[in-house]
This record gives C-alpha cells, structure tokens and sequence, in this order.
C-alpha cells in the first residue's frame, strides 16, 4: 500500500504543538504529525512525500529533471517543508522486524529494526528563494536549432533541449560592477582661461562600461549535469565545460543576444537520504552559474552589421568602444583600408571576442542524446 499525505494526522493538544515565526523577509514554521507505519520501506517513501525529490529520467530520454514536489504549509502554503527534525516512535506494542537493505553488499548493518505503532513526526516548513513549479507546470522540452563555429568558415548547424529547469528552482543574483576602461594612448587637456587654453592634463582618458556580474544559481540539481557518468557519456564533459567563455546566442531571460558571457560554475555537491527507484544514492548539488553581463548599445550611426557566420553576434560583448565618440561599436577580425595587398582576412574569418551558444543547453542533461 502506497505512502498518502492523508496517512499524516496533526497532532492536536490544548495548546497548539506546531508554531509559526513570520515576517516580510521570510518565514519558517513548524508541524507536527502523528503516523502509522506499516513496513520499513515506508519510512523513506513517507520522508521524500514530505520532502520532495529531484531525479534524472535516462529512461524516458527526458533530458530536464524528474521533481516531485515538496509539502506545503496547511496554513501558509508559500512555506515547504524543509526538513523532519524529530522521527519518534511511541507506545510499547513495538515489533523487531528485520532491516531495509543497505547499499550495496559487504556492508556492516544491523539485521533488524524495531518498529513501533506509532510515530510522532516534527516537519519544519520554510519559505524558498526561487520559483517552486510542477513537471506539468514548467511545461515540456524542446528542439532549439542553434549555430556553431567550429573553424570550417561555415555554419555548422546543430540542435539542443530547451527544458525550461531556467524558469524554476533557480534565482539570479549580482548586479552592475564598476568596470573602468583606462586608454594605453592619448591624452586629456585642462581649458584654462579666458579665453581657454589648452593645458596638458596628466591623465589617459577614461571610460565606465555599463557591465556587471551575474551568479545565477541552481537549486538541487543532480550531479551528472555537472559531471556525467562514464557509462553513459565516455567522454565525461558536461554543457558547463564545453562552452565556457561564449555569451548567449538567443534572448535568455531578460538578456538579449550577446549581453551574457558564461564564465564557469561552482558546484556544491550533497547526497541525499534517499535513493532513487533502482536503489542507487542520489547525489544532488547547488550550482552557481557565474556570468558576466553588459547593456553596450550599437553606436546611433552605425549600420547594424551582419556577420560572414550566425554563431557571430554583432551585440552585447562583441560591441567594443572608441574612443573618438565614446559609443560602442562590432568589434572583429579584419581589414584596414591600409592594409598591405595580400593581407586581407576573408569574410568566414572575421572572428568577433567572443563566440555564442544557446544558454538553455546549461539546464540539459549531458546524458541524454540531442534531439535528431
């Protein structure tokens, strides 16, 4: 018999044992359950009902994450639980019944557990930074056709999962960065007088940038994302690893093209208390996705340009300034009118700083295959 929310039975007295502690900055607040067990296995299953769980599904070639929900608050439901801080059991008519089956073999365990009528359960709820939505309410992966540099002087095309894990359990932090361009050349006067006259100033002339830093962070993620499993891709390189420092080929977010430049992540890696359907520990992390972002806008008068090669993105980034009118213009590989006779760069060669990807790969797993 399967484990149901509705086994859980609140515990009631002539004062209230749960409490709740709340305010505008956030919540916490505290339940507590009385259950009956009915056999070892259902310990577990009645803690990741609680508690929610966060899954690959390889066999369903689902390339996003396999979640189920956390419990929410019966009073306050934008709080979830977060934890069981007390799992006891009461009454004397317990039973030695013999122990769940540890992982894998060799292990040293004790042969039986003692299982009591009754258990009294401590469920502390919390509100959460990010969006908590559904499988069905995030909606379905997919196909995003992207184009790739790969040095052919061609576009090569390709295709990746668009799965959606952006929209949920995720929270983008950071914000503008004081970065000041100093010139190598130049230099600033001081008008002096009246009328003025020009005096040397002993300073190289400055520019602020309107970029910034961006961490965007990931929430309960499982580990293969980061680092897949050798079995299933030998290669054992991740999304993360393959296409650090490109910026963002299509809008993302409130980003348009070329505005986000991917830098790396850090990962902090946790085990959970549960294993997955086959038995197996599950490893799960929280990412933090660091990224560099601008606001340059093309210069008033410049043609917006269109690069030799689509993965070129003629924005964000690859704008650069000039110091003749202090606007942004497409910075590339080229040629100068000067230029020697013979020395030209052909079109498929005229590489900006920086090459593109879909950000939305980030969220796939490296595991599934890519879409035909």
């Amino acid at each position: 018999m399967a484990v149901a929310i509705t086994d859980l039975r609140e515990q009631t007295d002539d004062h209230d044992p749960g409490s709740a502690n709340l305010s505008l900055k956030g919540g916490k607040a505290k339940m507590s359950y009385w259950w009956t067990s009915t056999n070892v296995e259902d310990f577990t299953a009645l803690a990741q009902l609680l508690l929610g769980s966060a899954l690959t599904d390889l066999a369903s070639a689902n390339p996003g994450i396999k979640r189920t929900m956390p419990a929410c608050h019966p009073r306050f439901p934008s709080l979830y639980a977060e934890s069981i801080s007390d799992f006891a059991g009461l009454g004397g008519k317990f039973q030695k019944e013999a122990s769940a089956d540890p992982f894998g073999v060799g292990k040293t365990q004790f042969p039986e557990y003692t299982r009591y009528p009754e258990y009294r359960l401590e469920v502390e709820f919390a509100n959460r930074l990010y969006t908590v939505l559904t499988d069905a309410e995030r909606g379905a992966a997919t196909a995003l056709d992207w184009s790739d540099d790969t040095g052919t002087g061609a576009s090569v095309a390709k295709k990746c999962w668009d799965t959606l894990e952006y929209n949920r359990w995720t929270w983008v932090t950071g914000g503008p960065k004081e970065n000041l361009l100093t010139a190598k050349q130049g230099q600033m006067v001081l008008d002096v007088g009246n009328p003025a006259v020009a005096k040397v100033f002993p300073d190289m002339p400055k520019m602020p940038l309107p970029d910034g830093a961006v961490v965007i962070k990931w929430f309960e993620v499982p580990y293969s994302f980061v680092r897949p499993s050798a079995a299933v891709d030998p290669t054992g390189a991740s999304w993360f690893q393959l296409y650090q420092g490109r910026v963002n080929q299509f809008e993302f977010l409130n980003w348009q093209p070329g505005e986000l430049l991917y830098v790396t992540i850090s990962p902090k890696p946790f085990t959970t208390p549960f294993p997955d359907p086959n038995g197996n520990l599950v490893t799960l992390c929280d990412i933090d996705i660091i990224c560099l972002e601008t606001k340059r806008l093309l210069a008033s008068g410049d043609i917006a340009p269109s690069p030799s090669l689509d993965n070129w993105i003629a924005a964000g980034f690859n704008l650069q300034p000039w110091w003749y009118d202090r606007q942004f213009h497409y910075a590339h590989v080229g040629n100068l009118a000067s230029a020697p006779a013979g020395q030209t760069v052909p079109a498929d060669k005229q590489v900006p700083s920086w090459k593109s990807f879909p950000f939305q790969i980030l969220f796939s797993s490296p595991e599934v295959a890519l879409p035909p």
